[in-house]
């Protein structure tokens, strides 16, 4: 008896006469068959999120500082890294323009047929009121016409497309690092690895993720910084943006959307 051909099912292989396949060539159509089905197989993985570029696996980056999240709502979670936000450029281009169109605005080529109709990413109005932990959560589950998102990538790469999204709206813009400079460094250090100064508390903190650009605003214009009295408004919000580069490394594409035309 010969030995199977490599790749082949072991076994005899069962030739009827209605086959039309003459009995020295059955053992080849049959690996022919199981060439294919393993073919098929391997597709079905790369579909699903199991194939190359479905993990991340970059090196490793800076741990944020962990914060308690038990008062967090279900569902809802914190980064444990600093995420980045030009890692998840090529997911963002292939699998969320045919929606949200290439800067965001949520209108890509499916978008007329969506109901409701893609978020436009780059509404500054509807980001600054939207934390992070529920951002990351709606690309996790899905949300609307959106479908979910969670087994398709990991935990970083759902977190650098939560964080790219973001920015669409709130990324760093012209002026903001020398807002920062000038009034926050002294306290709180002069960018992200670099120890705060004066009694400041570090803003790598992982919890600033379950706040929103405005509850942080909000925070500035309490009075919990005193020096900051008197500050103009504009002023204040440029400084925040750049102190949001502490949690994640903003994608350049969505930095110069922020600069205009």
């Amino acid at each position: 008896m010969k030995p199977p051909l490599p790749g082949c099912p072991r076994g005899r292989v069962r030739q009827g006469r209605s086959s039309g396949v003459p009995p020295r060539d059955g053992r080849v159509a049959a690996c022919l068959r199981f060439g294919l089905f393993t073919q098929v197989l391997l597709l079905t993985a790369c579909s699903i999120g199991l194939g190359p570029g479905a993990a991340s696996t970059a090196a490793p980056r800076p741990i944020l500082l962990p914060s308690a999240d038990s008062g967090l709502p279900s569902g809802l979670r914190l980064p444990l890294e600093r995420a980045d936000a030009a890692a998840a450029e090529r997911s963002f281009a292939r699998d969320c323009v045919p929606c949200h169109g290439p800067t965001g605005r949520g209108d890509g080529p499916r978008a007329p047929l969506l109901r409701p109709g893609p978020a436009d990413l780059q509404d500054e109005g509807r980001q600054r009121g939207l934390a992070l932990s529920w951002q990351h959560r709606s690309i996790a589950e899905g949300k609307g016409a959106m479908p979910a998102w969670g087994l398709q990538y990991d935990e970083r790469r759902i977190w650098d497309l939560a964080f790219l999204t973001w920015s669409m709206a709130l990324g760093p813009r012209s002026g903001d690092q020398e807002a920062y400079a000038s009034h926050c460094a002294g306290c709180h250090g002069a960018g992200p690895g670099t120890e705060a100064l004066g009694g400041g508390h570090r803003l790598d903190r992982a919890g600033r993720a379950a706040r929103s650009f405005d509850e942080e605003l909000a925070l500035l214009r309490q009075g919990a910084h005193p020096r900051l009295g008197g500050t103009a408004e504009a002023t204040l919000e440029a400084a925040l943006r750049w102190s949001w580069t502490w949690l994640y490394s903003p994608a350049p594409a969505a930095t110069a959307a922020q600069e205009g035309p």
